[in-house]
């Protein structure tokens, strides 16, 4: 099985950052023809936009895992659409994008990989929805401005540091009506 990397001038190479056709607004299809075949797009590939100049991002119902590093390092992303389908999330899949400051993953998410959204300055809040069953360690490293995560998990499980170590931040983690005594153990 392999992938395909499309981009709307017909290349395999995606328009450099600051160019002329780089887009700011991305909208992921859902599927997409070539010489008449029909192809679902169920996957964002590893490094697949790592580094743009993006500040919006809609991933349809149909993409099921997002790679590693996919949309490392894009500093502009402030607006990002995660549609229900996708279950796991790559390691530094949304890591050092500067301008995000909230949104919620979808239910359905089973897995976020290592440091998935860390160092996100600007990141305030986060939901994670019940269906989550595997956290790696240091998903929110370096998002001083994190305040408040609200997890809809009802039985949960251990988690290796999950912010890392930073005194100044003072995070309050929301959890579902009857299940604090669950969380402090």
């Amino acid at each position: 099985m392999g992938y395909w990397d499309m981009f709307d001038d017909g290349s395999n190479d995606p328009p450099s950052p600051g160019s002329p056709d780089a887009k700011e607004e991305i909208v992921i299809l859902n599927r997409f023809s070539v010489d008449g075949k029909e192809y679902v797009v169920d996957k964002i590939s590893d490094y697949a936009l790592c580094c743009l100049k993006i500040k919006s991002v809609v991933i349809p119902s149909s993409v099921k895992s997002i790679g590693w590093y996919a949309f490392y390092g894009c500093h502009e992303l402030s607006n990002l659409v995660l549609s229900e389908g996708i279950k796991s999330i790559g390691m530094l899949a949304f890591s050092n994008c500067h301008s995000m400051t909230s949104f919620s993953l979808p239910e359905g998410l089973e897995e976020i990989g290592f440091e998935a959204f860390a160092c996100n300055p600007a990141q305030e809040s986060i939901s994670i929805p019940s269906t989550v069953t595997k956290i790696e360690p240091l998903v929110f490293f370096c998002c001083d401005a994190l305040t408040e995560v609200t997890s809809m998990i009802e039985n949960p499980f251990k988690v290796e540091n999950l912010c890392g170590y930073s005194p100044q931040v003072q995070t309050t983690l929301r959890v579902p009506y009857g299940t604090k005594s669950k969380y402090e153990e």
